[in-house]
C-alpha cells in the first residue's frame, strides 16, 4: 500500500506517519516546510521519543517527502491508495486544490482503484468538511467519478504530543505520550478495509467523538478553570506540575 500524508509536523511525525510506516505502507510527506522536506529526503528517517511510564526511542524508516504545492503532491495523489492529513483545520481548504488536481490526473490516468482520504484534524467530520473543499475545486465533468471512486472517511485522534525533553536541533525528532487513539468511520471507505495497526474501526464515529468531549475535554477544561478557584488551586497546581506523588 503507498500513502500520502499531508502534514509533517509533530502530530504528522509523532503519530499518523509513525503508524502508517510502522504498518509496512510505503509512505510520503507532503508539506511546505524545506527545513523538514530536506531533512526527511536525506536520511528517510527520523525517531520518536515515546515516553510514558517507560520511555522508548523508535526509529520510523523508509519514509520520503515532497512539497505540497508542487507537482510531485499531484502526481502521487493519483497513484497512492491512501491519503491523509495532519494540518490544522484551516488548512483543509488550502491543500483542496491540490487534492482535487491529483483526482483528475487519477480520472484522466484511468486509475480506477479505490482511494480512501482521511482527515486527522481536532474537529469534527473533518474529512467531510475537507470533502466539502476538494469537490468546489473540482471540474463538474469529475465529481461523479470522484464520488464513485473515492471515499472520504472521518475520523477522531487523540494523542499528546508533548514539547521534546531533547536539548537536540533535529528538525525531525519528535516527542510523543505513550496512548494514542485513531478512530476511523468504516462505513465511509471505498473497496477493502484497511488493517492498519493502531487505526480502529467503527461504524458509530460520534459515540467516541462525544466520549473525548465529555471525558478528555471536559477534563482539561475543568482543570483550567479550577485554577481560578483558591481553595482547590494549590492541589491542581501540585498534580499538573506532579511535584508530588501523594496528596
Amino acid at each position: 500500500m503507498k500513502a500520502l500524508h499531508f502534514g509533517a509536523g509533530n502530530i504528522g511525525r509523532g503519530f499518523i506517519g509513525k503508524l502508517l510506516a510502522d504498518a509496512g505502507i510505503q509512505l510520503t510527506f507532503a508539506d511546505v516546510n524545506q527545513v523538514v522536506l530536506d531533512a526527511l529526503n536525506a536520511r528517510h528517517s527520523y525517531q520518536v521519543h515515546v515516553v510514558g511510564e517507560t520511555e522508548q526511542v523508535d526509529t520510523v524508516s523508509g519514509v520520503n517527502a515532497v512539497s505540497s504545492i508542487g507537482d510531485d503532491v499531484v502526481d502521487l495523489i493519483a497513484q497512492v491508495d491512501l491519503v491523509t492529513t495532519a494540518v490544522g483545520p484551516v488548512v483543509l481548504e488550502r491543500i483542496a486544490p491540490a487534492i482535487a488536481k491529483g483526482l483528475v490526473k487519477r480520472k484522466e490516468q484511468g486509475n480506477e482503484s479505490p482511494l480512501n482520504i482521511i482527515a486527522c484534524e481536532n474537529m469534527v467530520r473533518g474529512t467531510t468538511q475537507l470533502k466539502g473543499h476538494v469537490m468546489n475545486a473540482l471540474p463538474e465533468d469529475a465529481k461523479a467519478w470522484v464520488e464513485e471512486h473515492v471515499g472520504f472517511v472521518d475520523s477522531a485522534v487523540d494523542r499528546i504530543v508533548p514539547p521534546s525533553a531533547s536539548a537536540t536541533n533535529d528538525p525531525l525528532e519528535v516527542t510523543v505520550e505513550t496512548f494514542s487513539e485513531w478512530i476511523v468511520d468504516k462505513t465511509q471507505f471505498k473497496g477493502a478495509l484497511p488493517n492498519i495497526p493502531g487505526m480502529e474501526l467503527t461504524d458509530n464515529l460520534m459515540a467516541f467523538v462525544e466520549r473525548k468531549l465529555f471525558t478528555l475535554n471536559t477534563g482539561h477544561a475543568i482543570t483550567r478553570t479550577s485554577e481560578n478557584w483558591p481553595v482547590i488551586r494549590p492541589f491542581v497546581t501540585r498534580f499538573s506540575t506532579r511535584k508530588s506523588a501523594r496528596w
